[in-house]
């Protein structure tokens, strides 16, 4: 959930995870290129920020294993997508949260965003209100979300 949360917005690169936050387009290098982040070194997938793969092209020494026809055309998307970019020193990375105006993240924000889809069930109040015992409760509970055991199963 919190990957799906937040936008990060590439300056200097010096806090953004080269391999694994998502920094070109929107999307992380592992999704783009999975077949050839098998190949990473697992060190190099957890430490190397944007700046210093970019140095020297670093990130081309992270490639490690070895290279499968698919990894070998992701390699060559990557390269194309890399030769785009284009980082801005003395620009700090941002990390914004997606679900608030002022894009400073909220516990409230996050508790919304979790329930965000979710429908209410109908008489839940109700049903937690009444003065039955816990167990009947629960068995009308898992009725209401048609989850009974019966002879059926």
């Amino acid at each position: 959930m919190f990957n799906a949360s937040i936008e990060v917005h590439t300056g200097d690169g010096n806090r953004t995870y080269f391999w694994t936050d998502r920094w070109i387009n929107g999307t992380s290098i592992q999704a783009l290129v999975p077949d050839l982040c098998r190949a990473v070194n697992c060190r190099a997938t957890k430490n190397r920020t944007v700046a210093q793969g970019m140095q020297n092209k670093q990130w081309i020494r992270d490639i490690t294993g070895q290279l499968t026809i698919m990894a070998l055309l992701q390699y060559l998307e990557l390269w194309q997508l890399i030769q785009e970019v284009c980082l801005q020193p003395g620009v700090p990375d941002g990390i914004y949260w997606r679900w608030t105006a002022s894009r400073q993240y909220t516990a409230k924000s996050a508790y919304q965003m979790l329930f965000a889809g979710s429908t209410a069930l109908q008489g839940a109040k109700l049903l937690w209100k009444t003065w039955s015992p816990p167990k009947v409760k629960f068995f009308l509970y898992l009725a209401l979300h048609n989850r009974t055991w019966a002879v059926e199963r």
